[in-house]
Formats: structure tokens, C-alpha cells, sequence
């Protein structure tokens, strides 16, 4: 059932059926969800290919296409017949190209992501500080939504750069949080918040540099 409900709602956003806020729903779970990515990349693709190949809708064409594809020949030919202005078709190329871009996006993060290791070297003598960092660090890389992360790991930077006093000991790890930071605005697919992060970091790091580069020529 839960299937039948992706197909229903792939081919609402496809076929430009969805209202506004069903649509925004759509891409943010596109984001997040990688086979509802792929299968919606599928069979915008599978469409496009039919289009450009000029397929006509007879019955043993549209079979014969369908059986190679294994997808329901009623759902499809409706999206064939849709496809067939140029409005529709170039939106579906917007749709295939921004699905292409959070794979892109998916993909950066990672390259450029690694899991941290806890060690009292930096936070003063705070060992809850090192803690509290790492295990924050290490969230981004495993948890979908990076919300309360970059709140936390936000509020903790303010501070450090206002200069609380209250907040000294997370000042030994002031280029880790800006780094971490960035690293979970690319996972929420948010490159310009990630940016502003690693542009005070770039000038001493090659790695850095090399990142931000690949953000700038997007």
C-alpha cells in the first residue's frame, strides 16, 4: 500500500498535479529520502526518453516500452499525454535537474563529512564540553533532521563569538563548530549557510578550500 502511495504521489508531481504545499512536502522528503529520490528520478527519466523518441501511444508501442520498464501502462501513457506540451516537458526537466542537484548535494557531504572523535586535547579541562561537541558532530552525520543540531551548535558560535564568558570552554573548538556547522547545512541541502561557515576556515586549510570552491562553482 505504502508503494502504491509513492507511485500515486510521483506521478501528482510529475504530471504538475500537486497544490503548492503538497509540492513543498514532496521535495523536502525527496531530500531526505533517497529510494523515493531514485524512483522519481526513474521514471522522470523513463518519460523523457519516451518523449524525445517520439513514442507513439498504439497499443503494441506503448506494451512493448512498458514491459521493458515493468510500470503500470495506464499510469504511464497518462504521463506520456502530459509530457507532450512544452510546459509540461520543461517541467519535468526542472524536476529530473533539481533531483539530479540534491544527489549532487548528497554526494559533497560525503566526501567531506567524517565522524568525530571525542578527546580532551581542546575544551579547556571541560570534559562534558568535548562531549557535548561530539556527540553533536557525530549526529550530523547520522541523523535526517539537522534542525535542532544547527540550533544547538548556532547558539553555541553566537556565543563564542560575542565572547560569553560562560561559553569560554567551547572557544578551544570555535573552527570545529564552524566547520561541523557548514557540514550540516550541505546535509540540509542550505550551500550558501554553509559558506558563510567555512570562508573564515579556507585560507588555512587546502581541504577547506578545495570545498568551498566546489560549493562557489555550483
Amino acid at each position: 500500500m505504502e508503494n502504491n502511495n509513492q507511485s500515486e504521489r510521483i506521478e501528482r508531481y510529475l504530471t504538475g498535479q500537486m497544490s503548492p504545499g503538497e509540492r513543498e512536502t514532496f521535495l523536502a522528503d525527496l531530500r531526505t529520502d533517497k529510494v523515493l529520490r531514485k524512483e522519481t528520478l526513474m521514471m522522470a527519466m523513463m518519460v523523457m526518453e519516451m518523449n524525445d523518441e517520439r513514442v507513439r501511444q498504439d497499443s503494441e508501442v506503448v506494451d512493448e516500452v512498458l514491459a521493458t520498464k515493468k510500470v503500470s501502462r495506464t499510469k504511464t501513457a497518462k504521463i506520456i499525454r502530459w509530457v507532450a506540451s512544452v510546459a509540461a516537458l520543461t517541467l519535468l526537466t526542472f524536476g529530473i535537474r533539481h533531483i539530479q542537484k540534491i544527489n549532487e548535494i548528497d554526494d559533497l557531504f560525503i566526501d567531506y563529512y567524517s565522524s568525530y572523535e571525542m578527546t580532551n586535547s581542546r575544551g579547556g579541562d571541560n570534559e562534558a564540553v568535548v562531549k557535548e561537541l561530539s556527540s553533536l558532530f557525530n549526529k550530523i552525520g547520522t541523523e535526517k533532521n539537522m534542525e535542532p543540531i544547527i540550533e544547538r551548535l548556532q547558539t553555541i558560535y553566537n556565543h563564542i563569538l560575542s565572547e560569553n564568558v560562560n561559553y569560554i570552554d567551547y572557544s578551544y573548538m570555535e573552527n570545529d563548530i564552524a566547520y561541523y556547522l557548514a557540514m550540516a547545512y550541505i546535509k540540509d541541502k542550505n550551500l550558501e549557510k554553509a559558506k558563510e561557515y567555512l570562508k573564515p576556515l579556507a585560507n588555512d586549510n587546502t581541504q577547506i578550500k578545495k570545498l568551498l570552491n566546489e560549493i562557489e562553482n555550483w
